[in-house]
Formats: structure tokens, sequence, C-alpha cells
């Protein structure tokens, strides 16, 4: 999308509110701007608006992602995608468009015709990760692999052990339990599988 947030007309009762200061006095935003607090969550629930009007889009922040079981149906909503996005006032950044791709990578998942799979790059640095070092490496090792939680089976009971090391008052030493308990979690991700849409 063009300028993002400045797409966003502020109501009036709203623009006093980023009044700033400048040599020429008080100046306030007509539009919603990156400074504002929650912009990012207001912009994203504008654009989801839009584009669950719908069904064969989804989309997270500024990233819209079209698609179809047909190219008819992929054209027909890219069609009303577009039609939407200029009865709603939104531009679209053309330079950064991607149109009529086979398989692409959106949200760290990648899509195809074959179904949904995990983005490669991140399966790769969750075999390269080491062992964690901290409570906080723990921690960040879990949110990386729950990014992708829906394609291992029982991912909870997998990583229960690690996340005891992360339980308040729990003592982390770095020690060859947090590489055993490693492990697994990275062995459940190398059978990753395709979802498959056939079985809901």
């Amino acid at each position: 999308m063009n300028d993002g947030y400045m797409q966003l007309e502020l109501a009036e009762e709203s623009r006093k509110l980023t009044t700033f200061s400048t040599n020429r006095g008080l100046r306030r935003f007509k539009r919603l701007h990156f400074g504002v607090n929650n912009a990012a969550e207001i912009f994203n629930e504008e654009v989801c608006k839009v584009v669950s009007l719908e069904p064969n889009a989804l989309s997270i922040y500024d990233d819209v992602l079209v698609f179809g079981t047909t190219q008819e149906e992929h054209d027909q909503a890219l069609r009303h995608i577009l039609q939407l996005w200029r009865s709603h006032g939104l531009t679209l950044h053309m330079k950064k468009s991607r149109l009529n791709l086979r398989s692409v990578t959106f949200s760290g998942k990648v899509f195809s015709n074959a179904g949904i799979s995990p983005d490669p790059n991140k399966v790769e640095a969750l075999q390269a990760a080491g062992p964690p070092q901290s409570q906080a490496e723990v921690r960040s090792f879990l949110f990386f692999a729950g990014a992708n939680a829906d394609f291992m089976e029982g991912f909870a009971q997998t990583t229960a052990p690690l996340r005891d090391l992360i339980k308040q008052g729990a003592t982390f030493s770095g020690h060859l339990s947090a590489r055993e308990r490693l492990s697994k979690p990275k062995r459940y991700c190398q059978g990753m599988a395709y979802f498959d849409n056939g079985v809901l």
C-alpha cells in the first residue's frame, strides 16, 4: 500500500490529539500517522474490514494476499479487491505488488497450489539454533518455533520441557538438559508437511 497509515483520515474530534508545535505555530495531522499510539492496530483493523469483504483474500497490516483454486477464481477475487480498494479511497504500491504467482511466501508460510507449508528459511534457522544460554533465549526459541506450531503435531507437549525452563522460579544453567529439551522440537520441525485442506 502507498503511504500506509496516511491513507486513513482522522475524525475531526481526533485530530486535536495529534497537535504538535512548529516554528509557525501549532499544527495537527488530518490523517493517521506512525507516531499515533496504536496506529498499527487501527490501520490493520481498517485494512481487515476491507479485505474481509472478499473471501479469497487475507491481510496482515499492509500485505494483502489474493488467492483462488483456479485462475478465473483468482482473477475475479483480484478484481474485487482492486474495486474495494478504490471504493474505500485506498491506493496500492504497484512496484511492490506481485501478481499471478504460483507460490508466495507470506507471513512466514509458503502458499502454493500444493497447500500451505512453513517457510524453508524459517525451518533452516530453527534447525540451526544452538542450545539456549538463558531463559530469554528459550523464550525466543519457543516464540520462533510457535510461528509454525500448526505444522508440528503435539507442539504443546513437545515443548513443555522447554517451557518449564522459563517458569517463574525455575533455575536455568544452560546445561545438557536444555540441549536435550531443544532436540525434540527440532526433530518435529523436520517432519513438517503441507496443510491438507481436504481433512477439514
